[in-house]
């Protein structure tokens, strides 16, 4: 239990009455949640706003407790380092290191889904490749090589153009896979 005197200031804001926490206060609480009280339990005992803990944590939570946390990624930038290992550049033990991912495994998954979605914009290309073939002209290992990296870094440029509009304008533009189609 904490034996710290809260000083609550009372503040008009607008209609509505807020509070003024001591910094010590402050401090002692997210000393106590690292130590293993949950936040909500937290919110409860102390009749806190849930934003208001979280806050708190960010601000002041220590580094240690930080580094325990769940990250969360952007998409961009799990692009960035999935095109790292794609073109050779990096191993995935190197690009955990390089760009400060906690796991191996996150690294994987993010690869992995994207060769899902290539394989998808993929299958699209070969209707597009089939009707080309009509003209019974065979290409060679090197066009179609060279076709292929196109491709790649087509698919590579649209999906970080989506990641940025989605980040900017805080809309999924990608459709969830099982979705239904919209009727015509």
């Amino acid at each position: 239990r904490m034996n710290v005197k809260i000083d609550k200031i009372e503040i008009k804001k607008s209609d509505k009455v807020g509070y003024w926490h001591d910094k010590r206060f402050i401090i002692e609480l997210v000393k106590e949640i690292e130590s293993g009280l949950p936040r909500q339990e937290a919110v409860v005992k102390y009749s806190l706003g849930k934003s208001t803990v979280n806050e708190w944590m960010l601000k002041y939570g220590s580094d240690q407790y930080h580094n325990t946390k769940r990250r969360t990624y952007s998409n961009a930038f799990k692009r960035q380092v999935v095109a790292a290992i794609k073109m050779k550049q990096m191993s995935y033990a190197e690009a955990m290191t390089a760009f400060n991912v906690k796991s191996i495994r996150s690294i994987r998954e993010w690869v992995e889904l994207s060769n899902k979605e290539n394989a998808d914009i993929c299958i699209l290309e070969r209707d597009t490749m089939a009707k080309e073939s009509n003209k019974n002209v065979e290409p060679t290992l090197e066009d179609i090589t060279s076709a292929l990296k196109l491709a790649e870094l087509k698919i590579e440029a649209l999906n970080t153009l989506i990641d940025i509009a989605e980040d900017q304008y805080k809309i999924n533009i990608r459709k969830k896979s099982g979705a239904k189609q919209s009727p015509n």
